[in-house]
């Protein structure tokens, strides 16, 4: 290998190419939890440098519990669903014993007495936690990068952008340094970097996974729109990573959340919409006629594809609405003089300081009373999403405007472009093809379906049904075994 060149968990020896594999390679003592750590840690060894996944590691607790995983398998004892599976999380996550950053050398390092609702519960199904994955600065940006730990580059291409804000969460899982990781999505955090990394991310429904231990503030309340979700290699660890993330954490709880199972068996006869194309985000050619021949292959396996589904809402309109409420979400991280500046650009003509800008501050600084108007909005959307998949199972649309987008880091946002069919487009853009399940509270994987003609992987947004979590991933699963035909 050359220095710019990474192996992906496909190429490693001794690492299963899914967590579902290594774990049943472990039920039939073919191989055990700590072999399964030190292969990770070994191609953390060999290319985190390059790819700058992994920023935090936890490698003696993490050798102790592996040795400890494989004493209680000898003795007949398992301690849940992912017993001995080695895994990493987001580092916004707090866990006991290690620091929560934030990416933000502005803030103190925090030393949580108390993992995080999804860090726990990995840790109870019986997961050996590695270490932590990167992330850009307060989580404020599509690019994974920031002053603490530096930026992570795609491991197909290191020239290029893994995506944020959970990059070095999709980079370490198709590194092969760990089986599953545990990222956060507002507006395509999981989706993106998972597309641009070649691996399955999952957006979960809304509220069916424990947010708390992910907030800069300490706050207790659920954020809008903001989801935890699973990383993995294969489309069906999902639905086993579901099962052990999903749930109340209230105490004493009087109802419990019983997704139903899939019971989807093929893909012969599947009735699904499919949005390609759409002005407000254009979508690369390369990456579009990947989509196209993917689209192709699922037709000729006997899935109805219908290309003018559409559900009853305006998409332009639906946009603005979930960029203004994701602005509303966040302002709370804004400081004094951060929401007074905001408030002074809202108040303008917006004229001069840039059309994002302006979106951005008029939503940060919106009245309640405007809040709950735009979410009566929502609810609208919402139930046409409803009756959308009351004639439809699935619906297919890009996840972003192209394949990974080359690394530009120390740009805002605000004003950062990628190259879309010749031309620098304004990175903020995407936002539209994310508010679809963003905005509706629905569950959506960037699911993995090959690459482009310049070699990059590319994935399609599988959005389904709200609570049809375990539908998604089993559609996601069939979709993976087209890549080959």
């Amino acid at each position: 290998m050359t220095e710019n060149e990474v192996k992906l968990a496909g190429d490693r020896v001794g690492v299963f190419s899914g967590a579902v594999e290594a774990m049943q390679a472990l039920a039939e003592e073919r191989t055990t939890a700590r072999d399964l750590l030190e292969g990770c840690l070994e191609a953390i060894g060999q290319d985190n440098g390059k790819v700058n996944a992994v920023v935090l590691l936890n490698v003696e607790d993490a050798r102790r519990l592996a040795d400890s995983r494989d004493s209680a398998l000898r003795a007949g004892r398992k301690t849940g669903p992912l017993h001995g599976l080695p895994v990493t999380i987001k580092e916004c996550f707090d866990v006991e014993g290690m620091p929560t950053t934030w990416g933000d050398p502005a803030l103190a390092p925090a030393y949580p007495a108390r993992s995080a609702g999804v860090a726990r519960r990995m840790a109870e199904a019986g997961a050996v936690l590695i270490g932590k994955t990167n992330l850009p600065a307060r989580l404020g940006d599509w690019e994974t990068d920031n002053p603490l730990f530096g930026g992570t580059r795609n491991p197909h291409d290191l020239s290029r952008s893994a995506g944020g804000s959970s990059g070095g969460s999709a980079a370490a899982v198709a590194c092969g340094f760990s089986y599953a990781d545990v990222g956060s999505d507002q507006g395509g955090s999981i989706r993106l970097p998972a597309h641009y990394c070649g691996v399955n991310g999952l957006k979960p429904t809304w509220g069916i996974l424990p947010m708390s231990g992910h907030s800069m503030l300490g706050e207790t309340r659920v954020p809008d729109i903001g989801v935890s979700g699973p990383f993995a290699r294969k489309a069906e660890d999902l639905s086993v990573l579901i099962d052990v993330l999903a749930g109340s954490e209230e105490p004493g709880t009087a109802w419990r959340l019983q997704l139903s199972r899939s019971r989807i068996a093929g893909l012969k006869g599947l009735r699904i919409g499919v949005m390609l194309e759409h002005e407000e985000c254009p979508v690369d050619a390369a990456y579009l006629d990947a989509l196209n021949r993917f689209l192709g292959k699922l037709e000729a396996a006997g899935a109805q594809v219908d290309r003018a589904a559409r559900p009853g809402i305006d998409f332009n309109d639906a946009n603005n609405l979930m960029n203004s409420l994701v602005r509303a979400e966040t302002s709370t991280r804004l400081d004094e003089e951060q929401f007074l500046k905001a408030l002074k650009a809202a108040e303008s003509d917006g004229i001069g300081i840039g059309r994002f800008k302006y979106i951005n501050a008029k939503g940060s600084t919106m009245p309640h009373r405007r809040w709950l108007q735009l979410h009566e909005k929502r609810m609208r959307i919402c139930d046409a999403w409803r009756n959308f998949f009351n004639r439809y199972d699935f619906f297919l649309c890009p996840v972003s405007a192209s394949a990974a987008a080359p690394f530009r880091k120390a740009i805002h946002p605000e004003v950062r472009t990628i190259p879309v069919n010749g031309e620098e487009l304004p990175v903020l853009t995407q936002h539209f093809w994310f508010s679809f399940a963003s905005l509706a509270y629905l569950p959506s994987n960037a699911a993995p379906i090959g690459t482009t003609s310049e070699g990059l992987p590319c994935g399609v947004q599988v959005i389904g049904r709200k609570y049809g979590d375990h539908d998604v991933a089993a559609v996601s699963a069939l979709l993976s075994n087209l890549i080959q035909v």
